[in-house]
């Protein structure tokens, strides 16, 4: 039993350090598909342009709208975690130019692979 106990920490800790990776390189690159390839089917989306639950297609276009506004200059994870319910989380800090975003990312795992449910990216005052 403490086999399975230690084993599934170790391969839940290993998923996450996968997802820190994976998250800074798509909001480093500032080709929008880097991130939208990740999206859920529906999603909820929040920028200072956009807030509601957008299809995947629609989701795609505000960001690329919102990328083509503002490039990409640095990304970094400040926080993340999980719940039991296979839910994770991430919080960030997007520069863009002389702009920072506070940025939330909410996904599950669906065989092994993000599907971001939530995405908010918030002027940092």
């Amino acid at each position: 039993m403490r086999f399975f106990v230690l084993f599934t920490l170790l391969l839940t800790s290993s998923v996450l350090n996968a997802q820190d990776q994976l998250f800074a390189k798509a909001f480093n690159n500032p080709d929008h598909t880097s991130i939208t390839q990740y999206f859920d089917a529906n999603l909820e989306i929040v920028t200072a342009d956009a807030n509601g639950m957008y299809s995947k297609q629609q989701a795609t276009q505000i960001m690329k709208s919102f990328f083509a506004a503002n490039p990409p200059s640095n990304y970094t994870q400040k926080h993340k975690g999980g719940s039991a319910s296979r839910s994770y989380f991430e919080i960030g800090e997007l520069v863009c130019g002389e702009r920072k975003f506070r940025t939330y990312l909410l996904y599950n795992l669906v065989q092994e692979k993000p599907q971001i449910i939530e995405l908010r990216i918030e002027i940092e005052d």
